[in-house]
């Protein structure tokens, strides 16, 4: 195994190396050039901020890269073991000082998910396919009209309703996840939640793999159909925790960590009810810092009562 080298470059402090190796962080940040043709090896990290660009023919390799805003380009490959969450930003930008690859004269994929990959994708823009290929894995709790093709890999998508091509909306149970029959698997659409352009296609199953799908409200996380306080009680208690599959518990952000993000994710939702457009009333902020308190008592007392 190589050695890790702590080192965080900034594109806007200049060019940084084509290929991230163990321990190198790269942060792309406003201001700079777009940066094609990069790799970023295991054990790296690519972080992409708003007003950011990471061009064309991104290969991530057991890298973990958070795209919090800006642009990507086309034909971004997520393989070996990388984990890719978008959160906000565009993917599938076209720039116009980088020529796009072609294969047998025709345009590359526009993102390709393999051999071990993950992409989660809680927001933002995906401009053409994302190919699931088998060892694939992609996760969709957000982002606007997303379309998939699906060859093979795994793809598991959390939001509000599920209809096939004929409009046909199976039944399935709050909170269970739900593994689709591939005779279904041409045409399939999903709502991911009430904002307009929030949602899922899934044009064509080839092989083998699965589509499984949740119906869920994001920051739902005792599963109840309500984001409430009981929510954040969950959050706080389990709070630095990891969980055994993405999204489990109160883990917002599909990152398999409860963090902080997991915490934004609840309070930008709370007081949602399933299937409504209401809101429950609001906890007030007096009431959140009596119930932190209350949770991290609690967890000191277990701690010393071992």
């Amino acid at each position: 195994m190589a050695p890790a080298d702590p080192t965080t470059y900034r594109t806007s402090d200049g060019k940084p190396p084509l290929q991230l190796k163990r321990g190198n962080q790269l942060i792309i940040d406003d201001g700079s050039e777009p940066l094609h043709s990069l790799a970023a090896g295991y054990g790296s990290e690519v972080v992409v901020e708003p007003g950011g660009q990471l061009g064309h023919d991104f290969h991530a390799f057991g890298a973990n890269v958070s795209i919090r805003g800006g642009t990507v380009g086309r034909y971004m490959h997520v393989l070996a073991g990388a984990h890719v969450v978008l959160e906000d930003g565009y993917v599938g930008a076209a720039y116009e000082d980088a020529r796009i690859g072609w294969d047998d004269g025709l345009p590359r994929e526009n993102v390709v998910v393999s051999d071990g990959g993950t992409l989660t994708i809680n927001g933002g823009v995906v401009d053409g396919p994302i190919y699931a290929y088998q060892g694939g894995n992609v996760v969709v709790s957000g982002g606007s009209d997303l379309w998939i093709e699906h060859f093979g890999g795994d793809v598991s998508v959390f939001g509000q309703e599920m209809t096939t091509r004929l409009g046909q909306a199976p039944e399935v149970e709050y909170g269970v996840p739900v593994e689709i029959d591939r005779s279904l698997g041409i045409g399939l659409s999903f709502t991911l939640s009430d904002d307009a352009g929030s949602r899922v296609s899934i044009w064509r199953t080839y092989s083998n793999g699965s589509v499984t799908f949740t119906q869920l409200v994001p920051g739902d996380y005792n599963r109840d159909q309500i984001v409430d306080l009981l929510d954040y009680e969950l959050f706080m208690a389990s709070m630095g925790e990891s969980v055994a599959t993405p999204g489990d518990g109160a883990d917002g952000n599909f990152d398999g960590e409860v963090t902080m993000a997991d915490y934004q994710v609840w309070r930008e939702n709370r007081g949602r009810v399933f299937g409504s457009d209401r809101r429950v009333p609001e906890p007030s902020t007096a009431l959140l810092c009596v119930a932190a308190l209350l949770v991290s008592t609690r967890s000191r007392c277990r701690q010393v009562s071992r």
